[in-house]
């Protein structure tokens, strides 16, 4: 066995191939998991605040909602979550020909990462449809005094 292994053709390694291919890598799937709910637990807990205000008639108090007020920490922490856990599961590559150009897109199989994308996601969509329904009469023009 051990001479059959010996006498094996070793692999040639295609340089200019290996050369074209791109990869991002900027965190571990387990690091932009734990960044993820680190930044996404703000914007989840204002939601949660504004449920038990809105729906539960709960008086917490408009201080946490005056700190979390800010976009910065509504709208831009989810993208920047959605971002980081975006790139550490997708993985595009791309081959060109003399006729055409194919891009191949693949998805790692991580759970958290991608569990924490549709997290990410469901708290933006409820922020926007929150943003809508406030203000759905200034928007189409029904209301003058916004």
């Amino acid at each position: 066995m051990i001479k059959k292994l010996e006498n094996l053709d070793r692999p040639e390694v295609a340089l200019p191939s290996h050369q074209r291919e791109l990869r991002m890598t900027i965190l571990s799937a387990k690091k932009s998991a734990w960044w993820g709910s680190l930044l996404i637990v703000l914007p989840a807990l204002a939601l949660f605040v504004v449920f038990l205000q809105e729906v539960m008639h709960l008086d917490i108090g408009a201080g946490f909602l005056k700190a979390t007020d800010s976009p910065w920490i509504l709208l831009v922490a989810p993208f920047v979550v959605f971002v980081l856990n975006l790139l550490s599961v997708l993985h595009i590559s791309g081959e060109s020909n003399s006729s055409e150009f194919l891009i191949t897109l693949s998805v790692k199989k991580r759970f958290w990462s991608i569990a924490i994308i549709v997290i990410t996601l469901l708290i933006v969509g409820v922020i926007v449809s929150y943003g809508i329904t406030e203000n759905w009469q200034c928007i189409i023009g029904a209301q003058t005094h916004c």
